[in-house]
């Protein structure tokens, strides 16, 4: 792993410190950002799952650390249904990856009362490739609290610096939807485009070696 690597980092795993101290950049998926829990009222899925690892990656002091927070894929950013379509009818690709998300959007149908997805993953990916995405994003001191109870996997956020400590993450809250969006499209049309173009060898070759 080189020291300029960009890595994204589930937080269930612990590294090592001696590869951790390798690591310039981290951009990781997790964290209500500025916003609710999903699992608690104060804890997102990610973090929660596993609070200690997440506390470690916090405290650790790299240089760049960024976590993408779950309010960063609602609201506008939030994939419609015009939007599923359009992925869906881009090709396969696009098909595959709604298909893969099948049991979100009929999570969704109950939580938000129509067809939309909360693309959290995407949008960390968005978010480290394509900064032009971000919208709300600012470094404020941070904290994980591992204590038993309801408090566990709560990931606090001193927006307004009232304990006086060193900021230590990025917090993105927020991507410019449209931006956000068209890169997603754009990926996926790129891969599709790609696949059918391997497919394309693959058969002209087939064909050659009948001949």
């Amino acid at each position: 792993m080189k020291s300029q690597e960009c890595i994204f980092l589930a937080l269930a795993i612990r590294l090592e410190p001696e590869t951790m101290r390798r690591v310039r950049r981290v951009v990781a998926m997790g964290t209500g950002g500025l916003g609710r829990g999903n699992v608690t009222p104060v804890a997102e899925f990610n973090i929660w799952q596993d609070a200690e690892a997440a506390k470690i990656i916090v405290e650790f002091g790299f240089s760049e650390l960024m976590f993408v927070g779950w309010d960063a894929c609602l609201g506008e950013s939030m994939l419609t249904a015009a939007d599923i379509e359009r992925i869906r009818s881009s090709g396969r690709l696009g098909a595959f990856a709604m298909d893969c998300n099948a049991q979100l959007l009929a999570l969704n149908r109950e939580r938000f009362g129509e067809d939309c997805l909360d693309m959290a993953d995407p949008a960390a990916v968005a978010a480290a490739l394509c900064p032009e995405c971000i919208g709300n994003c600012s470094r404020y001191f941070c904290e994980v609290d591992i204590s038993p109870g309801p408090g566990y996997g709560g990931f606090y956020v001193d927006v307004d610096g009232c304990l006086g400590r060193q900021p230590n993450a990025f917090v993105c809250s927020s991507l410019k939807a449209d931006v956000y969006k068209e890169y997603v499209f754009q990926r996926l049309s790129e891969g599709a485009a790609k696949e059918m173009s391997g497919a394309a060898v693959v058969s002209g070759t087939i064909k050659r070696l009948g001949s």
